[in-house]
C-alpha cells in the first residue's frame, strides 16, 4: 500500500433512501446533506472528497447553479 503524504480522503455516505434520492424536491435538500457531511470538521485538512456514483441524480456539468453550490 502506498502512502501519499499530506493526502486525507473523506468519504461522504449518507443515509439516503433511494425514494429521496430520485425526487426532485428533495434534489436540494440531499445536496446540503451532502455538503454538510463535506464540511465536518476534520484533525487535518481534507484534500480529496469521495462521494458515492449516483450521490445526486442530475448531471454537475450541465447544472451550472447546483455545480457553483457544491
Amino acid at each position: 500500500v502506498d502512502v501519499v503524504p499530506n493526502m486525507y480522503l473523506r468519504i461522504v455516505q449518507p443515509c439516503i433512501s433511494q425514494k429521496l434520492k430520485s425526487d426532485p424536491a428533495m434534489r436540494l435538500h440531499n445536496l446540503e446533506t451532502y455538503l454538510k457531511l463535506t464540511r465536518l470538521p476534520a484533525n487535518n485538512p481534507i484534500t480529496i472528497v469521495i462521494w458515492p456514483e449516483a450521490a445526486l441524480p442530475l448531471f454537475l456539468e450541465q447544472d451550472t447553479v447546483r455545480r457553483h453550490y457544491i
